[in-house]
């Protein structure tokens, strides 16, 4: 506020007004009034123009644009209000995490220019001991934290959500307010009512089955996974990888689960989704079906164990232990039924989830699970014939061989996509992946049998789903036999057997007609 006014916000706010004499306007009471002749000269159509050209022109939106959501974002929910931050972790691994409130009434833009600075001094001229893990939240009411839901916004309230919200992070931590009244309030009421250590959390049956902890700056420990319910929106993106993920951001982390840790992420606002990708896709398959569908729910894609950021210390699995897995990240997300839609391999693991844990799953749809026990002879030879030819490759020749193999037989065409879809033929970085899955995915995908006495007593709604360009393949007419025994009607879906990722805008439509039937 310079000179004209001040805040001393630390024992509560005072604000001094000065007046100052305006050259040819005369002088009310203490005040100067410019007078309305001049005002409109100074303010007319011209001074219009003036302004529709310089946005118009001569402002570079997409640039601004661009570096604003070069920096990490994230949502989530505090006292029933969305907040908005931005959080930028520090290559120093004793940064102190620094939560900075920008004042009334701005947004968190106009601290942008202070990340590098205070992330990575060093690189500016400083002393990595000053190194500091920035936190910039959106004010409630402001910017992406979206309008508020309830009465009673004030100072104090939002005092309390900046705690609970650096108190998610855990450890000690500071505040830097922006010089305005409101802010200043704010930060200095943080300080002052901040714990000095995190409050004891209950742990979640997952952790304790496997209590090794997580290193916080593996995970995106801002989301507080009891508080994700139904109808809440989560919307971050991780710091260990940056990828573009259309314009949403998403929170990366890292869940134990027994004999494993499993890399997910959350996008999106909604009811919960789950995307089980087929095939040795990771999560990085869904990502493009995921940003369709963002809008409308939050998004759970994840790394299946073995696979890219998910290790594994056991056994090979099974598909009940994937749906384990599965069910172990719903648990940690949500105590509502969720949503989950799966393609191929992922079609069985969300159909062995439904029956493991039904309470978990509200619908299901399964696309082209590959249920091979439902085709007759000598169908059934065939399929189980294709797989061991597959698996004989991989022993005989590799991991690249077998997966054009295994693109054969599932008439996996990558021409037949929509055309803002890049793919790109399996290379040297797929193949830990295409390993773990030829070796231990495959086999059991062969040797699996479904529990249909299960899935027919299921209270979860089964939406058996099949390729509009796949009735050839033999994946199709198991999801059809699918929907057949269980007297089910099918639903017909974009594109082939790997529609979901080649045509991931329609799918995403598609989907969502059929969840909402």
């Amino acid at each position: 506020m310079g000179a004209a006014g001040r805040c001393h916000g630390r024992q509560g706010v005072r604000v001094h007004h000065r007046s100052r004499a305006v050259p040819g306007h005369g002088h009310h009471g203490g005040l100067q009034r410019a007078d309305p002749a001049a005002r409109a000269r100074r303010h007319g159509l011209s001074f219009v123009r003036d302004l529709v050209a310089r946005w118009l022109e001569g402002f570079g939106w997409r640039a601004r644009e661009a570096k604003i959501n070069s920096f990490p974002q994230f949502t989530t929910e505090i006292d029933g209000q969305t907040i908005h931050f931005v959080h930028v972790r520090s290559a120093e691994r004793e940064a102190t995490p620094l939560i900075l409130t920008h004042g009334w009434p701005n947004t968190f833009v106009e601290y942008l220019d202070l990340i590098g600075p205070l992330t990575d001094p060093a690189a500016h001229g400083g002393d990595p001991a000053d190194a500091f893990d920035v936190v910039i939240p959106s004010l409630p009411g402001f910017g992406f934290s979206g309008h508020t839901r309830t009465k009673g916004g004030n100072a104090a309230r939002t005092t309390d959500a900046w705690a609970e919200l650096m108190d998610r992070r855990g450890g000690h931590w500071a505040a830097h307010d922006a010089p305005t009244c409101w802010s200043t309030t704010c930060a200095a009421s943080s300080v002052a009512s901040a714990p000095s250590s995190p409050p004891r959390r209950s742990v979640s049956p997952a952790r304790r089955a496997h209590p090794r902890t997580v290193d916080p700056r593996e995970t995106a420990p801002f989301l507080d996974r009891r508080r994700l319910r139904h109808g809440s929106g989560v919307a971050v993106r991780g710091p260990a990888r940056t990828r573009k993920s259309g314009d949403q951001a998403m929170m990366e982390s890292v869940l134990e689960v027994p004999g494993a840790r499993l890399r997910y992420f959350v996008r999106g606002s909604g009811p919960l989704l789950v995307l089980i990708a087929g095939g040795h896709g990771d999560a990085a398959v869904n990502d493009a079906l995921a940003a369709h569908l963002a809008d409308r729910y939050t998004v759970l894609t994840y790394d299946r164990r073995g696979l890219s950021g998910s290790t594994t210390d056991g056994p090979g699995p099974t598909l009940a232990t994937h749906a384990a897995d599965v069910s172990h990240l719903l648990s940690a997300l949500t105590t509502e039924p969720a949503y989950v839609f799966g393609s191929s391999i992922g079609a069985m693991i969300s159909l062995e989830l439904t029956t493991g844990h039904p309470e978990q799953v509200g619908v299901v749809v399964a696309h082209e699970p590959p249920v091979i026990q439902l085709l007759p002879e000598p169908e059934r030879a065939v399929a189980v014939q294709d797989l061991l030819d597959v698996e004989e490759t991989f022993r005989t020749e590799g991991s690249l061989p077998a997966l054009r193999r295994f693109a054969v037989f599932a008439d996996i065409d990558p021409t037949d996509r929509e055309p803002d879809v890049e793919m790109r033929p399996p290379g040297p970085e797929h193949l830990p992946n295409a390993e773990f899955f030829l070796t231990y995915d495959t086999p059991a995908v062969r040797t699996h049998a479904l529990d249909l006495t299960g899935l027919k007593d299921s209270p979860a709604r089964i939406v058996p789903g099949v390729g509009a360009n796949s009735s050839h393949i033999w994946p199709h007419r198991c999801a059809r036999l699918f929907a057949e025994e269980l007297g089910l009607p099918y639903e017909t879906f974009p594109g082939g057997h790997n529609g979901y990722r080649f045509r991931p805008r329609a799918t995403a439509e598609r989907l969502h007609q059929v969840l909402g039937d």
